[in-house]
């Protein structure tokens, strides 16, 4: 199942992603020939950890409680938030994929626990995808996630793509 969002921001804002489901541990793999991984950072928003990552990036993540850059969620579930820049009018793609558990991912607005403006749970698949234009003004906060309550534990990817 693919969420679609029509808008996003206008100006350039920050798109933060925000990934739950057990612990997320970016790992420093090689990526495919033609394929980048940013150089990652992490920040504080509203006392949560949120890793710094760029447009057209493959990142690689652990859900863990081991992964200091996770947050334990009302659900008992583990998450990451992410963020990067997009400008007006830019189309974005935002795909979670994970071998060990069923991905969640969830577009809010505002802060990590703002309002959500799409989702996508992957509907028993092994990835989560979030298309849309962005062209509403505020700060953007992805958070990944496994689908369903609890702690789910594993390896993922996080691909942030234009269109």
């Amino acid at each position: 199942m693919n969420a679609t969002l029509s808008s996003i921001a206008t100006g350039k804002r920050s798109l933060i992603a925000a990934l739950i489901g057990g612990s997320a541990v970016l790992l420093s793999l090689a990526a495919p020939a033609g394929i980048a991984q940013a150089a990652l950072r992490t920040i504080q928003v509203d006392g949560k950890p949120v890793t710094i990552t760029q447009v057209d990036t493959h990142n690689w993540s652990t859900l863990s409680p081991t992964n200091a850059d996770t947050v334990k969620l009302k659900d008992g579930s583990r998450g990451e938030f992410w963020t990067f820049d997009v400008d007006p009018g830019q189309c974005v793609n935002l795909t979670m994929t994970s071998d060990d558990f069923h991905p969640y991912l969830s577009l809010r607005k505002g802060s990590p626990d703002g309002d959500e403006l799409a989702y996508d749970d992957s509907k028993g698949d092994n990835w989560a995808k979030i298309h849309g234009t962005v062209d509403g003004n505020g700060e953007y906060y992805l958070l990944a996630t496994s689908s369903g309550f609890g702690e789910h534990r594993g390896k993922y990817s996080l691909d942030v793509d234009g269109c």
